[in-house]
């Protein structure tokens, strides 16, 4: 039986080792929203009907259900022929994520053409995940506009959401102007965190917008009310909503997988959201930072908050293998579309000094972070596998994306519904106080000036 995952290599061998591929100019790979494969080919010459009819039927047999026929061809009649140049005209180039070589006749591997190869691919959703091509902040990083930071991890129970509010407190000590938004809408927490309950909120933006186009944020946020007046008077919060059977009905209705319009390529959920942003930024021209609270896993806010949103990431992980792996795919993904944007990476819960006289957990975290950047973030995509490119910094580099600034594991802190009960001996500890000062450098730095970045400084 073919399987998801064998039926692109068992493709590529049969087609690459069939006499019709050397006729073959371009071959097209369709993945529909099932998974299921259809081919689009253009040849350099006329094809013969039966090489043609003989590829289909060993490629049938071979992947079952996983292949739609017939292959369409540039060649073919009028109707085909305008159908498959038209789906080779919208064809993207072979994804590097997808198999490379096959197995020839001698159980040897080779590599592919990936000259003649192209694919298109439909998903039901994660395109923030999937694509390719870059996202980018609604605004550039700029000291005069508000930074964009996403708080992400791709477990939950890492601590995100307290530490988005530490870093919130902090900054607001420091007489910054911060603006808190809860994107865990399955799951949210960071509007108790901080002791704001309002009648609407963010999840009610996102779907006012997809139906009206409008933004209007009269009764969505709150200053903050769980920490010490002089400091909350510098935090607005947008909570994701009021809890009841309405917010279910709302969520089951906001579309994180609608299709791109091609004039537009953002999701009416991604417009939603960047909407919510320029709004905050022209209500208060004077915010300094706006901390996003992202859905934990490979999930579509997730992705979008760290993809099409944030100016700088912060990523949780704790020392632990599903922590670890979940790390590795999510720097996969940002490798591929935004490998030089910054970060700030955090070791989750470290165990306290007493508890690992020698560090050991930290070592070992330290060493397998490294490694997972070296071979994602650091890793060249234009060279071979196991070259990185140039300059890639030591592993004690703290100004490095992979340097792990530890936040310690605090009993106090893990069972806290709010920050209101909280010492500010824990909330402003040396390692808080770290993290917090990464966090400003990345901010205030301003990047050279690129064409290709978003809207101007407005």
């Amino acid at each position: 039986m073919t399987t998801f995952d064998r039926a692109l290599p068992t493709l590529l061998n049969l087609c690459e080792s069939h006499d019709l591929f050397r006729q073959a100019e371009t071959i097209c790979v369709i993945r529909d929203l099932q998974g299921r494969i259809r081919l689009v080919c253009k040849p350099t010459a006329r094809f013969d009907d039966d090489q043609v009819a003989d590829l289909q039927k060993q490629i049938a047999a071979k992947l079952g259900g996983y292949f739609v026929g017939p292959i369409l061809r540039t060649d073919g009649a009028r109707e085909e022929s305008r159908l498959a140049t038209s789906v080779l005209q919208k064809a993207n180039g072979w994804p590097t994520t997808w198999p490379d070589s096959y197995e020839d006749e001698l159980g040897g591997s080779q590599a592919i053409h990936a000259t003649k190869w192209r694919c298109l691919q439909r998903v039901l959703s994660k395109q923030s995940w999937l694509q390719a091509s870059a996202g980018g902040a609604p605004w550039p990083l700029n000291p005069k506009t508000p930074s964009i930071v996403a708080f992400y991890s791709f477990k939950g129970g890492v601590g995100r959401t307290t530490l988005l509010g530490i870093m919130a407190w902090q900054l607001a000590r420091l007489r910054k102007q911060v603006v808190v938004v809860d994107l865990d809408l399955e799951a949210p927490g960071v509007g108790s965190l901080l002791g704001v309950s309002t009648e609407r909120g963010v999840l009610d933006l996102m779907v006012d917008h997809v139906v009206s186009g409008t933004v209007e944020l009269t009764g969505c946020y709150q200053e903050a009310v769980a920490i010490p007046e002089a400091d909350a008077a510098n935090i607005r919060v947008f909570p994701a909503g009021t809890m009841n059977w309405s917010y279910l009905e709302k969520l089951a209705r906001l579309d994180f997988s609608a299709t791109h319009n091609p004039e537009n390529s953002d999701s009416p959920a991604a417009a939603a959201l960047k909407a919510l942003l320029q709004a905050i930024k022209s209500k208060w021209p004077d915010t300094d930072y706006i901390l996003i609270d992202s859905r934990a896993g490979l999930h579509d806010l997730g992705g979008l908050s760290l993809h099409g949103l944030a100016h700088v990431d912060v990523l949780l992980s704790r020392c632990s293998t599903t922590d670890l792996a979940g790390l590795e795919l999510t720097l996969a993904a940002l490798a591929r579309r935004r490998k030089d944007d910054p970060s700030v990476m955090v070791h989750s819960m470290a165990p306290l000094a007493q508890d690992d006289p020698n560090d050991q957990e930290r070592t070992r975290f330290r060493n397998q972070v490294y490694d997972l950047f070296r071979n994602t973030v650091y890793a060249s995509s234009d060279a071979e596998v196991d070259t990185f490119i140039d300059g890639v910094p030591a592993e004690t580099d703290n100004q490095a994306p992979h340097y792990p600034w530890v936040t310690i594991r605090h009993p106090i802190l893990e069972r806290l519904d709010t920050l209101s009960g909280a010492q500010e001996s824990v909330v402003f500890s040396e390692e808080h106080n770290a993290i917090q000062r990464r966090l400003a450098e990345l901010c205030e730095e301003e990047p050279e000036p690129d064409e290709k970045s978003g809207e101007s400084d407005g």
